[in-house]
């Protein structure tokens, strides 16, 4: 088995030619998902939400301390190759190694240990062509195709251990904030994962020997941290993981997503569901409606844009998610910033708890106030729409092109948003937003306002999917992107239409710098 996982990976990245070079796609990742016995059949429901193997073709095992009291439909194995669906929809499960014989003085569990040698567990399957170790907890959301345009932007030959610290300043005290934290997932590159299990300084048997050097730590990810550190390699930061040590509600992280793609979400247990003001009160059925509502445009999910109506309304649309409409002018600075609709996992509200700007949180007006805003109208369908034509609407309430609130007109060279200026092979994607089934039942046609009277939202981006790619390219062939690099989308044109009076559609034209 070595033998053959060392030539598959001699034959595809040392030594092919550009001709036989392979982007980074799911094939190449191997994701790894550490659970044990006690909390595996609790949380397959949060595996279930993003876990498509047959669609995907998805690669990767939950790994256990012991089948035993496992429900046998959960316990399904996956022959070499950690392809398909174990059992119940979720990754095939593994039992780990031993890790008995390790040293704990640590003020958590003793399993700590055997997670944090998972990576070793995995790479030593010798499976073919991964070229990326993504690990996680058993409740973490990933967005798979997100991460596979993530990781195509790294060389998986250099080593290199990409993640993100916590979002609270208390978490990242009593740890380190040059840790990744593992509930938010971390990625470790297929060099990396072989120096921790037995490259030079890992010790005659792999990461073991580090591990006993720091038997006095807590979890597991600050172990492998530690052991990572100590090969030389620091953490590669990267915001679009979440761990998520947050409690009530993630709506406004959602709302202000950094620019880069979402990878992923943790620690469901202690969240308010996502989508409970959408109408869907179960945790897991959200998250598997959040995970169809990414599939279209994975990259560009929850990216915002910020568009008005001069000094009367805002809108901040978080691609795919949500839009929020809110009185008067708002600047993009203004709404870039966080709305804390959370408090810390330590039960504090301030912005000081937090390690990213924030703002208050701006509730929407009571339901019964039919013209109030601020008002949040969530994602009903994010996909392909061929023909722009059966976009258009009986008539136009109020149609005029528009500038973002914080951007000074309109840039020279800008796309126009008419579909004559489309090609052929791109096809427009369009996301159709919906107010609450309550409060689309009151009656709105004494409100002054078009914005007041509006039930639906239709946002377009008629050049498809975002991509990433803009980052400098490496010298030499085959070695990827220098890094992600996202531009925030700009507002082309605004129109509010409808064939009653008191059922107005807001239709926004998104475009690229």
């Amino acid at each position: 088995l070595e033998e053959e996982g060392k030539e598959g990976e001699e034959g595809e990245e040392e030594g092919g030619s550009e001709e036989r070079w392979e982007e980074t796609g799911l094939q190449h990742i191997l994701f790894n998902i550490a659970s044990s016995k006690g909390s595996f059949a609790k949380r397959a429901q949060y595996l279930r939400a993003w876990w498509r193997a047959e669609e995907d073709s998805l690669r990767g095992y939950v790994w256990v301390d012991d089948v035993a009291g496992i429900p046998k439909a959960l316990r399904c194995r996956a022959g070499r190759g950690g392809g398909g669906v174990g059992g119940g929809g979720v990754p095939p499960v593994r039992v780990s190694s031993s890790a008995a014989h390790l040293s704990y003085r640590g003020s958590g569990l003793r399993d700590y240990v055997r997670m944090a040698r998972i990576v070793v567990d995995a790479y030593r399957l010798r499976e073919r062509r991964v070229r990326w170790y993504v690990m996680g907890d058993d409740d973490t959301f990933f967005s798979p195709h997100a991460m596979a345009a993530f990781l195509q932007q790294y060389d998986h030959r250099v080593p290199l251990y990409l993640g993100a610290a916590s979002e609270t300043h208390g978490q990242n005290v009593e740890f380190t904030r040059g840790m990744a934290f593992g509930g938010a997932g971390f990625a470790i590159s297929a060099a990396l994962a072989r120096a921790l299990s037995e490259g030079e300084g890992a010790g005659e048997d792999g990461m073991d020997t580090c591990l006993e050097r720091h038997a006095e730590l807590r979890g597991s990810d600050d172990r492998v941290a530690s052991c990572v550190g100590e090969l030389g390699i620091a953490l590669t930061p990267s915001p679009g993981f979440h761990q998520c040590d947050l409690r009530h509600s993630l709506f406004g992280l959602l709302m202000s997503h950094p620019l880069q793609p979402l990878l992923s979400l943790h620690h469901f247990d202690e969240l308010d569901p996502i989508l409970r003001p959408a109408g869907i009160a179960d945790k897991a059925a959200g998250l598997a409606t959040l995970a169809e509502r990414i599939r279209p445009d994975p990259v560009g999910f929850a990216q915002l844009a910020v568009c008005g109506d001069g000094a009367n309304w805002t809108a901040a649309i978080s691609w795919g998610f949500a839009i929020k409409i809110y009185p008067g002018a708002r600047l993009l600075s203004e709404l870039e910033r966080v709305e804390r609709t959370f408090v810390s996992y330590r039960w504090r509200g301030e912005a000081q708890s937090f390690t990213f700007d924030t703002r208050p949180s701006e509730p929407d007006a009571l339901e019964n106030r039919a013209c109030g805003l601020p008002f949040t109208m969530y994602a009903t369908h994010v996909g392909q729409f061929p023909q722009l034509q059966q976009l258009q609407p009986p008539f136009n309430v109020t149609q005029r092109p528009i500038s973002s609130p914080g951007f000074n007109g309109t840039l020279a060279g800008s796309r126009g948003a008419s579909s004559s200026e489309i090609s052929k092979e791109q096809v427009p994607l369009v996301s159709v937003y919906n107010r609450t089934s309550r409060s689309t039942a009151l009656d709105r046609s004494h409100c002054p306002l078009p914005i007041q009277r509006v039930t639906s939202a239709r946002i377009i981006r008629p050049h498809g999917p975002m991509r990433l790619g803009d980052g400098l390219k490496h010298e030499g062939e085959g070695t990827g992107w220098s890094g992600p690099n996202l531009r925030r989308q700009r507002c082309s044109r605004i129109e509010i239409n409808s064939e009653k009076p008191d059922e107005l559609t807001l239709t926004i034209w998104l475009e690229d710098f």
